[in-house]
């Protein structure tokens, strides 16, 4: 999270993060959460945002013009889409989660990813950093 001045999630990732019965693990740093339904209690660096990539992204340059951390499979997927990614980290760790959304739908946003930069750490977890290249031409 080094270099992480704010974070857009989904919906479902927040209430995934509120569930995990422990302090908000994000302190200080603003958050974002991409829904149109109220989130009811929550941390005071938290605010919502709707709509399309394109119209939240002058929301979150309210709060920062440094690095922004996406977290949950729709909202990353809509801002790939949007070709408003510069780099994905994707972290594998070797658990069930059951459910989730998925990263990637089709090859389109895959072929976008370039070679990645990987990094192990103990218990199996495996980092892989991509620059992506702008949007990849269609056939």
């Amino acid at each position: 999270m080094d270099g992480t001045d704010a974070i857009v999630m989904g919906r479902r990732t927040h209430d995934v993060v509120r569930g995990f019965g422990m302090d908000w693990p994000f302190g200080d740093t603003p958050v974002l959460v991409a829904t149109s339904r109220s989130l009811g209690t929550h941390e005071p660096t938290v605010r919502t945002v709707s709509g399309t990539p394109a119209e939240i992204l002058p929301r979150v340059r309210e709060v920062t013009d440094g690095g922004v951390y996406l977290d949950g499979g729709d909202v990353i997927r809509q801002f790939l889409a949007a070709d408003l990614i510069d780099e994905v980290t994707i972290t594998v760790i070797p658990v069930d989660i059951e459910e989730g959304a998925p990263l990637f739908t089709d090859d389109t946003q895959r072929a976008r990813l370039g070679d990645p930069v990987r990094r192990t750490f103990p218990a199996g977890v495996t980092q892989m950093r991509f620059v992506l290249r702008r949007s990849v031409p269609t056939r």
